[in-house]
């Protein structure tokens, strides 16, 4: 029961697990020490907290994991561009509009951050952009697919939803000039 006790608990919170789950059960680390170390017994509340957390890590993960695939897939994309529209570049980064399957148009917002880790700056975005745009309309469809979005507001893009296809942009722009 110890073994299962801890491994679970590193698994969930990592090297500093007894910190980690201490605060999260509201509970001395001494407690957890007690707990590991066999000398106290771990109540059976504790058990459920540790499988409610181990659920909303697989989900997190599986998430995770379906962006992943849906960013590195060669499957078509869920959204095309717009037919007749062209993006702008704004403060918070660029727009742009996809069509859903159903005929829809359903707006994009690029965040700045993006094109920021890319290496380019404001002035720069639309030019980004311009050259990864299948991978904005990948980044775009994942999101969709996975219903990332408000009808609303659209979709948003932030630099963790974004794999730039052909690699590291900036290293490119390094060595172009």
């Amino acid at each position: 029961m110890i073994q299962l006790f801890t491994a679970i608990a590193q698994l969930v919170y990592g090297t500093h697990w007894q910190a980690g789950i201490s605060g999260d059960l509201c509970v001395s680390e001494r407690t957890i020490r007690r707990w590991s170390a066999g000398t106290d017994r771990i109540p059976p509340g504790v058990w459920n907290e540790l499988r409610e957390r181990l659920f909303n890590r697989r989900v997190e993960v599986d998430r995770m994991y379906d962006r992943l695939s849906g960013l590195l897939s060669d499957e078509p994309c869920s959204l095309q561009p717009t037919p007749n529209t062209l993006p702008h570049a704004e403060l918070e980064g660029v727009y742009f509009s996809m069509t859903r399957p159903d005929g829809k148009v359903i707006h994009v917002l690029a965040r700045r951050e993006i094109f920021d880790d890319l290496g380019f700056g404001r002035a720069e975005a639309l030019r980004c952009y311009r050259e990864l745009s299948q991978s904005f309309y990948r980044a775009a469809s994942v999101k969709f697919d996975l219903r990332e979005f408000d009808d609303g507001q659209g979709i948003i893009l932030e630099a963790s939803d974004f794999i730039p296809a052909g690699g590291n942009v900036r290293q490119r722009q390094e060595t172009s000039t």
